[in-house]
């Protein structure tokens, strides 16, 4: 486990939220695309700025070669450390393109991409999804 993890566990812990279990960080930069695997923590040093991919929550996109009444959508949960404030939110991307994005203090996180796609019955893992996220400063 990695430093930055040890002190984000024992941050939760003290701040007395819910223990979040960090497999592993990845350095991200402001202004630029980034993925992260559920359980993995993007961390934009310059910003002081973590955050967390902690589960899809939903995920009814249209499987790939079916026809469908509704595009779907898929829905991403995840928390954002910045200073010493915990907070957890949930993105939204619809499969019609429409954007999902998230104003907290001075930034803006958008839902770029999850991955994988669906495809008729087939059940994708939890540890399959990759969600590609943007983080720019207002």
């Amino acid at each position: 486990m990695k430093l930055h993890e040890s002190c984000f566990l024992i941050f939760l812990l003290i701040a007395g939220c819910t223990v979040i279990e960090v497999e592993s960080s990845v350095i991200a930069g402001l202004g630029t695309d980034f993925q992260l695997g559920i359980g993995q923590m993007g961390i934009i040093e310059s910003e002081n700025l973590s955050v967390i991919f902690l589960n899809v929550s939903e995920d009814s996109r249209c499987p790939i070669s079916v026809e469908c009444i509704q595009a779907g959508r898929v829905m991403a949960d995840f928390s954002i450390i910045t200073n010493s404030s915990v907070m957890n939110f949930t993105l939204i991307l619809n499969s019609n393109g429409s954007d999902s994005v998230e104003t907290i203090g001075n930034y803006s996180i958008k839902l770029v991409e999850v991955v994988p796609t669906r495809l008729p019955d087939h059940y994708i893992r939890p540890e399959d999804y990759l969600a590609t996220l943007l983080i720019t400063k207002e």
